[in-house]
């Protein structure tokens, strides 16, 4: 979890910034969280960035995400298959 906020010199590094194509998350059975991020050119794939966080930095990530974006994505729900779907009834005349 994140301790406190409180004033840091923050130092950076010279990871260059890069475009990102694909993210991919996985999650640990602890709780962790890795991030990688990826960028696509026609002769391959390449990891331009990683990461590791805990599962509530992650959410907080998002929430942060979300709001930057104003987009606040729900659950979705299973969809039912075709054969699971009711026949309409036919309208009688």
């Amino acid at each position: 979890m994140m301790a406190a906020k409180k004033e840091v010199d923050i130092v950076f590094s010279n990871t260059p910034t890069m475009y990102t194509d694909a993210v991919n998350v996985a999650t640990r059975s602890d709780n962790i969280v890795l991030l990688r991020f990826y960028s696509y050119l026609p002769e391959k794939a390449f990891e331009n960035f990683r990461t590791t966080m805990t599962k509530d930095d992650a959410k907080v990530l998002l929430e942060d995400l979300a709001q930057m974006l104003d987009h606040y994505p729900v659950k979705k729900t299973a969809k039912k298959s075709a054969s699971s779907k009711k026949a309409a009834l036919p309208v009688s005349k």
